[in-house]
């Protein structure tokens, strides 16, 4: 058989490449962390229960909801928002006439 381009035989130059040569590409490296996120502005306010309250009811929460969301009882949130409980009217009972054939 002739020898390749090369000058020598295919096989026996695969097979003659020195192991670190096929091995020199270095394997991937992992990705940095990301950095930490920022820290919150320091120019924020620490609202007050009432103000809380208040601004969970404007956006639609129920009195319920803000009562567990505050970790505060619903008769804190019912003061906290002037919510009266009224009282209910009797239900109006019309009177049953009977039809006589």
């Amino acid at each position: 058989m002739s020898d390749s381009v090369y000058g020598t035989d295919p096989i026996s130059a695969i097979t003659s490449t020195p192991l670190s040569i096929a091995l020199s590409a270095a394997p991937p490296t992992a990705r940095p962390a990301p950095p930490p996120p920022p820290p919150p502005p320091s120019d924020t306010v620490t609202l007050s229960q009432t103000a809380k309250v208040n601004q969970m009811s404007t956006a639609g929460e129920s009195p319920e909801v803000i009562a567990l969301s505050l970790g505060i009882s619903l008769a804190a949130v019912t003061q906290d928002l002037r919510i009266v409980a009224t009282q209910t009217a009797a239900p109006v009972v019309s009177p049953v006439v009977a039809i006589q054939p």
